[in-house]
């Protein structure tokens, strides 16, 4: 029963800061995340489970990324994505403190999926002219 309400309550925390909800077709993964949050620190709570499903996701973004064939990879997607990882991360800085998450913990998840993003990105672009996403460049 515990499970269920903390799932309720993380879908909760996934509609009102980041506007998103759980898709069907990643339930699997937010049952898995579901999980990973129980053997996490404290147990874990609604938010730092919001928090490891919208690390995921992020994840699943740069996943996608760099599955993309070329002619899809475009300028337009690409500002998508950086739209997406930029508000994501704001929003995941500013419900940390409600998690049992500590700051070091959050900066490494988030740092290794930029990293990940940034070097397929920088690829694209060294392609195509970093001119085209220069508003974002100080924030890659």
């Amino acid at each position: 029963m515990f499970g269920f309400s903390l799932k309720s309550k993380a879908k909760k925390v996934l509609w009102k800061h980041f506007e998103y909800v759980v898709h069907p077709h990643h339930k699997q993964f937010f049952n898995q995340c579901v999980q990973l949050n129980k053997l996490g620190k404290n147990g874990g709570n609604e938010y730092s489970l919001a928090m490891l499903y919208m690390l995921g996701m992020l994840r699943s973004l740069l996943h996608n990324w760099t599955l993309f064939r070329e002619e899809d990879r475009t300028i337009a997607r690409a500002n998508q994505n950086v739209d997406f990882l930029l508000k994501t991360r704001s929003i995941l800085y500013k419900i940390n403190h409600l998690s049992p998450m500590d700051d070091e913990e959050l900066d490494d998840a988030y740092n290794q999926i930029h990293s990940h993003y940034y070097a397929a990105l920088t690829l694209y672009l060294d392609k195509q002219g970093r001119d085209k996403m220069e508003k974002y460049m100080p924030y890659l």
